[in-house]
């Protein structure tokens, strides 16, 4: 079994009990290699387009595969939906009442690769940020009950204050890839830090506007800017090649134990790396296919394969303008849909078998997913109604591509809707993203209805308030979920892993962070 160790100088904290790999047999990766030094490379068939994990852009291409060890979470997650305190950066208490309080404190000695303190406004912008994501273009729905931050400049601790009832998932709350640095930003955008606080405490949208862009769009991987992309985790990067590869260095000033690889190199696989480096080891998170795509025959290099049911869910959000502006219309969609189908299309194409899904909030690895699924499946046709309200329609679907298996599941989408009237149309590209979606606000900027998506259920919305007891929590904000259907789900995800024998301390993990939630644990085996 192969053991997450986390340590840091305030005290250690043991994983003794992650999951043991039992990896299949070994097969080789060709064309993997473009033009890294790196001797470790990360690869992955997905292409980062952003590190910012909270905007529409990050979230739909799973910016924290990189960005979890580049900007870490307050938390870090691991295999068994474990959530442990990444004291090396933050630490935080609940202080229960009517309203939830949750305080912050800042490990003093945490810093960016700059030099400079992480402190409280770096929290209030990522905050901000996810509550007004209409100016900032961010993607957190599990921000929507809460109501405040209290951060003082300069200060290590700070306060989020949640609605009454609300709450549940505090341990959530910044999470990998969403906490950014608020100095370099605000530099970037040219606004004063007093300023700067003044507006994100004043949700002064003029003033916000340039702080909005620099933090939407600086982050952007094709336009990668050293000197704002400071990191304040194990690692952080050096250089973004023209090709895609994002070649990562340890951090120095990184207060936690350092990490084991001294460098790596993180590679989306594309038609245009086609070099061939047989010296490099792997480490493989296959997202958008399945390992016999991923794996080629002409590298003798050992990979351990694992294929496995992840925690995440494949889900259609729904735009909130355009033919999805009514509830009426988003709940003929869900009667048009069959999800078996749906599931086996993507069963077929990623090699894993997944089954259809029809929770938001609860994972179908989860021991409770089979009581909740249960529970509201005899609910489900009295949310969902007839597809008169779509009938002769179209909807623009999408999603990040290419992406095979996903194309298939929209086409089996569409076979189920089309016997009863309504057109599904594929409009994906490699630029698609949550942002084309239409907003019912400003809905001549979007062209997409639905954005097909691999969605987290333990940070997707918080949990409605209940009689006590988690199964009531859950059932309840299901029920409220379904009756609004702004997403709908369809299936497990599947992911598969591949593996190189010369690297040791690898841990499968199939949530947001990926394989390289650990990823600063990883080395080289000793050569015999």
């Amino acid at each position: 079994m192969w053991v997450r160790e986390l340590s840091s100088r305030a005290g250690a904290i043991i994983l003794s009990t992650l999951l043991a790999l039992g990896l299949g047999a070994c097969q080789a990766l060709d064309n993997i290699s473009n033009d890294a030094d790196s001797d470790v490379v990360y690869l992955t068939h997905r292409a980062v387009l952003s590190t910012n994990a909270a905007s529409a852009e990050g979230v739909s291409t799973d910016a924290s595969l990189l960005s979890a060890r580049i900007f870490p979470g307050a938390m870090i997650s691991g295999p068994g939906g474990q959530l442990l305190p990444n004291t090396d950066v933050i630490s935080a208490e609940a202080i229960p009442g009517p309203k939830l309080q949750v305080r912050y404190t800042i490990n003093p000695a945490a810093v960016y690769s700059d030099g400079q303190p992480l402190n409280c406004e770096d929290y209030l912008l990522a905050f901000i940020a996810a509550v007004m994501p209409s100016l900032f273009g961010s993607h957190l729905p599990l921000y929507q009950h809460a109501e405040s931050l209290d951060c003082e400049p300069g200060s290590k601790t700070f306060t989020v204050h949640f609605e009454e009832g609300y709450g549940q998932r505090w341990r959530e709350f910044f999470g990998p890839g969403t906490v950014l640095p608020f100095h370099k930003i605000v530099e970037r955008a040219n606004v004063d830090t007093p300023t700067a606080v003044k507006a994100l405490k004043s949700f002064d949208k003029a003033t916000l506007a340039p702080i909005a862009e620099v933090w939407r769009h600086g982050f952007d991987v094709a336009h990668f800017d050293p000197e704002l992309q400071v990191s304040f985790g194990p690692y952080h990067i050096t250089a973004v090649t023209d090709s895609g590869d994002i070649h990562v260095e340890a951090n120095p000033q990184y207060y936690g134990n350092p990490p084991k690889l001294d460098s790596l190199t993180f590679r989306p696989r594309n038609s245009e790396q086609a070099s061939h480096n047989a010296s490099a080891a792997i480490v493989g998170d296959v997202l958008d296919g399945n390992l016999d795509d991923f794996l080629g025959q002409d590298n003798t290099q050992p990979l351990e394969q694992k294929s496995v049911v992840g925690e995440r869910t494949d889900t259609l959000t729904l735009a909130s303008g355009g033919v999805f502006a009514e509830v009426t219309a988003r709940r003929a969609l869900a009667a048009c849909i069959d999800n078996a189908a749906v599931a086996k299309a993507s069963s077929d194409n990623a090699g894993v078998q997944v089954p259809p899904v029809n929770t938001r909030v609860v994972s179908q690895p989860d021991p409770l997913y089979p009581r909740i699924s249960q529970a509201i499946a005899p609910e489900i046709p009295g949310y969902v109604q007839n597809h008169a309200d779509l009938s002769g329609k179209t909807i623009r679907l999408a999603y990040h591509g290419p992406n095979k298996r996903y194309q298939a599941m929209v086409q089996a989408l569409g076979e189920s809707c089309k016997t009863q009237g309504i057109t599904v149309e594929d409009v994906s590209t490699a630029d698609t993203t949550l942002a084309d979606l239409v907003d019912a606000r400003n809905p001549e900027e979007g062209f997409v209805d639905a954005f097909l998506s691999p969605v987290d259920p333990q940070n997707n919305v918080d949990l409605e308030p209940a009689d006590p007891g988690r199964q009531n929590e859950i059932l309840k904000t299901e029920q409220a979920l379904w009756k609004n259907i702004v997403t709908i789900p369809l299936a497990a995800e599947p992911r598969s892993f591949a593996i190189d024998h010369r690297i040791g301390n690898v841990v499968v993990y199939t949530g947001p962070a990926g394989i390289g939630w650990n990823m600063d644990r990883w080395q080289l085996k000793a050569t015999p």
